[in-house]
């Protein structure tokens, strides 16, 4: 089940962010902040009281999410192919 496989939060208050792209040459000017803008009037929407992120090492955008109100909640621990990979968990509450 997909689902279940994208994230370790299982509720139905929040809303995941599977992911969130800008090009590069397009970063800086906005679009990123629109995106999530309207992500969270989504969320409002459904009614979520909070959003969840799972993403890798990725300091440029732990920053965006940080800037825009995420913590990390927890780490997440699974092996891709012969190497164990971590994934932080985000929280962004509404």
């Amino acid at each position: 089940n997909e689902a279940l496989a994208q994230t370790d939060i299982h509720d139905k208050v929040s809303v995941e962010i599977e992911r969130i792209y800008v090009r590069r040459k397009f970063q800086g000017q906005g679009f990123g902040m629109y995106l999530m803008e309207n992500v969270i009037q989504i969320a409002l929407k459904e009614r979520a009281l909070y959003l969840v992120k799972r993403m890798g090492e990725n300091e440029k955008a732990l920053q965006f999410y940080q800037k825009h109100g995420f913590y990390q909640i927890g780490t997440h621990y699974f092996v891709m192919g012969q190497e164990k990979q971590t994934d932080y968990v985000l929280r962004k509450d509404l």
